[in-house]
C-alpha cells in the first residue's frame, strides 16, 4: 500500500521534529554547568612567590578533578591581586565578587579583615580562606570554609611544643606592625598555654630595623629557645634568624606556620641548624610527597607553604559541588563539613563552623619532624 505523498511528508516532518527534540533534550541533559572560580591573593606585590604558589594549586587541583571526573562541570578561573593589602583587597574583592561563584582569598589577616563584613553580607556564595586566623572571624556560623587551624588551636599547639621540651623561659619576638591583627591576638593565645616565663621583643615588617630586637636578644643570649611570632614575613623572619644564631648558633629558634618553605631556606643559607617550622601539612607523608613531585614537575620548583592547603581546599569544593549538585553556599558548606578528607596535607576534618581541625607538626630544616605528642 502506498502513502499519499502529503501523509509522507507530514510522517518524515514528525520524525524530523521527533529527532530535534530527542538531541536538544540528550544536550540540555548533558550540559555542564559553567562555574567562575575567583581567587585574591598577593599576585603583584612584595614576596609573591607563596601567594601565587597557591593560585597555582588551585589549577593544579582542577586539573586533576577533571581529568577524573569529566563530565562534571566547567569552570573558568578569575584572579585579583591584593598584595596582601586592606584597601587593595576591598577593590579586588568589588571588582570580582559579582563575577564569580565561589572564591578563595588567600591573604593576611589584617587583609581579609577589611572585607569580612562584605564576604558575610555576600551569603549566597561560599567563600575558601587561607592564610587568615584572626579570632574576629573564627568560630563564626558563615559562609566561609578556613583552610587552616584556628588561631587559638595553632598558637596552643606551639605552646604546647615549648611545653613538651620544658622551657621555663621563652624570647618572643613579635611582628608588630604588618600583621599586628595576627600577631597581637596569636601572642594573648600563645601566652595562655605557655607554662613559663616570656621575654617579649617587637620588630617591624615593614622597615625592618632590628637594633632593638638584637639588643634584646644580646641581653638574653643564653637562652635556649626563641619563637619568632609573624605571619608570612619569611625574609625578614630569615634575615632575624640569622643575625640570632651569628650570636647564638646554639639556640633553637620556632617559627609560626607561615614562615616556611623553600624560600626560608634561601634566606637563611647556612644558619639553618636548630631552626623549626611547625605546620599544617604532614611532609613525610606518601600523599605530599607524590604532590610536591607533581608541582615541582609541573612549575619547576618547590611548592611552597600555602600550595597544598589551597590545593586540597579546591580539590574538596569540587567534590563537593559534584555531590550537591549546585553551587549554594550552605548546601556546599554543610557537605564539606560532614566528612573526613586524606588531602595532600593529610587527614582533613573541619569544626561545626568550617576551621580546620587538628594540630601543627613540627620539623628542622631538613625535614626530620620533631616528635613532641
Amino acid at each position: 500500500m502506498k502513502f499519499p505523498v502529503a501523509k509522507t511528508m507530514i510522517l518524515i516532518g514528525c520524525v524530523i521534529i521527533a529527532l530535534i527534540i530527542g538531541i536538544a533534550f540528550f544536550i540540555n541533559t548533558h550540559k555542564k554547568n559553567k562555574y567562575t572560580f575567583g581567587i585574591i591573593t598577593n599576585l603583584e606585590g612584595k614576596n609573591p612567590i607563596s601567594a601565587i604558589d597557591s593560585y597555582k594549586a588551585v589549577k593544579l587541583a582542577w586539573k586533576n578533578f577533571s581529568q577524573k571526573y569529566p563530565d562534571s562541570f566547567s569552570l573558568k578561573f578569575l584572579a585579583l591581586d591584593n598584595s596582601h593589602d586592606p584597601e587593595k583587597t576591598k577593590l579586588a574583592y568589588e571588582k570580582i565578587r559579582d563575577k564569580c561563584d565561589f572564591i578563595m582569598i588567600a591573604t593576611y589577616s589584617t587583609a581579609f579583615m577589611a572585607i569580612y563584613d562584605k564576604v558575610v553580607q555576600n551569603s549566597g556564595m561560599l567563600h575558601l580562606l587561607i592564610g587568615a586566623t584572626a579570632t574576629a572571624f573564627s568560630k563564626k556560623d558563615d559562609n566561609v570554609i578556613r583552610g587552616n587551624l584556628d588561631m587559638e588551636l595553632e598558637q596552643k599547639s606551639i605552646a604546647d611544643f615549648f611545653n613538651k621540651k620544658k622551657v621555663k623561659k621563652l624570647l618572643v619576638i613579635r611582628e608588630n606592625e604588618k600583621n599586628i591583627k595576627y600577631t597581637q591576638p596569636a601572642l594573648k593565645y600563645f601566652s595562655k598555654y605557655f607554662k613559663g616565663d616570656i621575654i617579649q621583643s617587637c620588630f617591624s615588617a615593614i622597615n625592618l630595623d632590628l637594633s632593638k630586637t638584637l639588643r634584646n636578644f644580646k641581653e638574653n643570649n643564653m637562652l635556649e629557645y626563641a619563637y619568632i611570632l609573624s605571619g608570612a614575613t619569611v625574609r625578614e623572619a630569615g634575615i632575624i634568624i640569622q643575625n640570632m644564631k651569628r650570636l647564638n648558633p646554639q639556640i633553637v629558634i620556632v617559627n609560626t606556620p607561615w614562615n616556611s618553605g623553600p624560600f626560608l631556606k634561601e634566606t637563611l643559607g647556612r644558619y639553618t641548624d636548630k631552626v623549626i617550622v611547625s605546620s599544617n601539612i604532614s611532609i613525610n607523608s606518601k600523599a605530599y610527597r607524590d604532590f610536591s613531585s607533581e608541582f615541582n614537575k609541573k612549575f619547576h620548583h618547590e611548592p611552597t607553604y600555602p600550595a597544598a592547603p589551597a590545593y586540597d581546599m579546591a580539590y574538596i569544593l569540587f567534590e563537593a559541588m559534584l555531590e550537591c549538585g549546585t553551587d549554594d553556599a550552605y548546601a556546599l558548606k554543610k557537605q564539606i563539613l560532614k566528612k573526613t578528607y586524606a588531602g595532600v596535607s593529610g587527614r582533613i576534618k573541619f569544626d561545626p563552623y568550617g576551621d580546620l581541625a587538628g594540630r601543627l607538626y613540627f620539623y628542622d630544616l631538613k625535614g626530620k619532624e620533631q616528635v613532641v605528642y
